[in-house]
């Protein structure tokens, strides 16, 4: 009977876990409205990197992961502005940074669909 109970008050809370989740901006999003209005990756970064901060601060709502795509992001700057790196060369490890975070949000989205469609048990003592 617990048990039961526990289900279903999971199943209660879930969606609304699953909705704060998304109301939050991706990180990459703001990089990606900058990348729309500024010509080089420097701008674009330092654009993305403002427009973040200043969402954040605003919220008081950093994730782990977002502050670890801005780390980034400021790395490429410094390695362009330092010239270890070209332009280029900062835009295409961005771009496969990106490539990599987006896929890996797409992989989370579909565990989390599956995970929602699964039926529960009718007794969740013999499943079978």
């Amino acid at each position: 009977m617990r048990a039961r109970a526990a289900s279903l008050a999971l199943a209660a809370i879930l969606p609304l876990l699953l909705a704060a989740c998304a109301s939050q901006p991706s990180t990459l999003g703001f990089y990606d409205e900058c990348a729309r209005t500024n010509p080089t990756f420097v701008a674009m970064a330092q654009c993305g990197s403002t427009n973040r901060n200043n969402w954040c601060m605003a919220n008081q709502s950093c994730t782990p992961d977002g502050n670890a795509t801005a780390l980034y992001a400021d790395s490429l700057v410094q390695s362009v502005t330092t010239r270890e790196l070209s332009e280029p060369e900062a835009q295409r490890r961005w771009l496969e940074y990106r490539a990599a975070q987006l896929n890996a949000a797409r992989q989370q989205d579909l565990q989390r669909q599956a995970i929602m469609s699964m039926d529960s048990p009718a007794d969740p003592c013999f499943p079978y």
